[in-house]
């Protein structure tokens, strides 16, 4: 016997209202509707019959049975209504995608709100628009509070959640089984509010993305997208074999600057896990990375203004913490008072115009480098603790001042617990001949030996504890303060 779709509704309806009390006391609350049982197979479209619902209702709050999933695509002439608030029993309601060649959600009307519900996509690809699950161009829409993952074998490529020109509140929720999990883009000018807050994003797709990302939609202009990133936990990131970067990381911002990112966890990544790639006026404060592949935090290419503070890196497999790329113009950048415990590469890059203070670094193959190359220049490192206590000798140097930069580096009262190798030249990262001081710094309250005075700049002074008093200095002595002036070394 054929079971007709309006009797079909009718036993669903009659169903909902025998369970209604129940899955009301679910979520008490005056002015809500239950919205009846869907039927729960992949082969039956249940949006008609909820939208139909939802749009004639003279309520605004429904509540998602959790007996059975539902097989929906609320887009188009499908979307939902403004101020439709969408609530679920959180692992037990579930929306799931009827079509792959179509949205979970289009968010185009304003002040949505989805709360409490799984929503997942049961296709190994997301064929939609913009390749999304749930795809956002609407002011004031708010997801909290829900489970977003793919059911297919090993995930699904695609982006789970994206925004766009769109005031967006992403609260609590678990996001799972994408290439990337949110991503937010506005256009020059447009300027959105967004809020990513609490949330936990995880093992992405093998295919691989990032967990968050803020981008300009514009490649070649910056964006500003005031946005507040704060106590998410970001793990188990991947990127593609392709990627150089541009994914695999925790949170990647591609020109987009004002983006405060606070007091996040992130985790086995498969590059940075904090990237901002020519984007300024980054805050990014007290928050953890761990076991990143690459480089733990990156400002990169034409960054402006970007604030480090009060950050933990730990196991990082190249360098914690990259202020670079001065040569096209990345520069103004504050390093303070970060702890980081492992560096594979340096443990902080300066290259130009920035300031490195109060930092702990511990275990880095070079514990700060100041410039790069012939690029770089007025740098301003002080009171920095660089020590190894690995045991290893995994330290090979304290602090590499570039000596083909065109200088102006500032190095005062750092302390440096290795045996040697304290203060030298580089040149690209490397001893740079000797290693004796370059002229490109000027260094003050820090011990050197006579063998690495070098020719540093006018105005140093050092304590040189193998020098001989004199009014100019040599070696072999029992110890004297050495002072740069007129390019001679004075020893008192």
């Amino acid at each position: 016997m054929t079971i007709s779709r309006s009797s079909y509704l009718s036993a669903a309806l009659f169903l909902a209202f025998a369970l209604g009390l129940r899955a009301q006391d679910t979520h008490p609350g005056a002015g809500a509707v239950n919205l009846p049982v869907c039927g729960g197979s992949p082969g039956f479209d249940d949006t008609p019959g909820l939208i139909n619902i939802i749009k004639n209702s003279t309520m605004n709050t429904f509540f998602v049975s959790p007996l059975q999933p539902c097989y929906v695509h609320f887009t188009g002439a499908n979307g939902l209504p403004a101020g439709t608030r969408l609530v679920g029993t959180l692992g037990r309601s579930v929306l799931r995608l009827f079509t792959a060649s179509d949205n979970l959600l289009s968010i185009g009307k304003s002040d949505i709100t989805i709360e409490g519900l799984t929503l997942d996509n049961p296709f190994s690809s997301t064929t939609g628009y913009h390749g999304v699950l749930i795809w956002v161009n609407a002011q004031g829409f708010r997801l909290i509070h829900n489970k977003i993952t793919s059911s297919a074998e090993g995930g699904s490529t695609g982006t789970a959640v994206w925004a766009w020109n769109s005031n967006v509140d992403i609260e609590s929720n678990e996001v799972t089984d994408f290439g990337t999990q949110i991503k937010i883009t506005a256009t020059p000018g447009k300027e959105p509010r967004i809020r990513i807050i609490g949330n936990r994003l995880h093992d992405n797709n093998a295919g691989g993305g990032n967990g968050i990302v803020i981008a300009s939609d514009n490649s070649s202009t910056k964006s500003d997208i005031p946005t507040t990133i704060e106590g998410n936990y970001i793990w188990n990131i991947s990127a593609s074999a392709s990627s150089s970067g541009q994914n695999g990381n925790g949170v990647d911002l591609d020109h987009a600057n004002n983006v405060r990112i606070a007091n996040n966890h992130a985790k086995n990544v498969r590059f940075s896990c904090w990237r901002a790639f020519s984007s300024d006026s980054l805050l990014a404060e007290g928050n953890h990375c761990s076991d990143a592949g690459e480089t733990g935090g990156y400002s990169e290419f034409n960054s402006l203004h970007n604030q480090w503070v009060n950050n933990y890196f730990d196991n990082i497999a190249s360098g914690c913490l990259s202020l670079a790329n001065s040569d096209v113009g990345g520069q103004y950048h504050t390093a303070i008072g970060n702890h980081m415990v492992g560096c594979g590469g340096t443990g902080i890059q300066a290259e130009a115009a920035t300031i490195v203070e109060g930092n702990m670094i511990d275990q880095a193959s070079t514990g700060m480098l100041l410039g790069y190359g012939s690029y770089g220049q007025h740098v301003i490192a002080r009171d920095n603790y660089i020590l190894d206590t690995s045991g290893q000798n995994k330290t090979m140097r304290g602090i590499g001042v570039e000596s083909h930069t065109s200088g102006d580096m500032d190095v005062e009262g750092n302390k440096i617990v290795l045996p040697g190798h304290q203060i030298e030249a580089t040149a690209w990262g490397s001893t740079d001949g000797t290693g004796a001081l370059p002229a490109t710094v000027q260094i003050r309250d820090q011990e050197i030996p006579f063998a690495m005075l070098g020719v540093a700049a006018n105005g140093s002074y050092v304590y040189c504890p193998d020098c001989q008093v004199g009014p100019v200095c040599a070696g072999g002595g029992q110890g004297a303060f050495a002072k740069r002036l007129q390019n001679i070394w004075i020893c008192q």
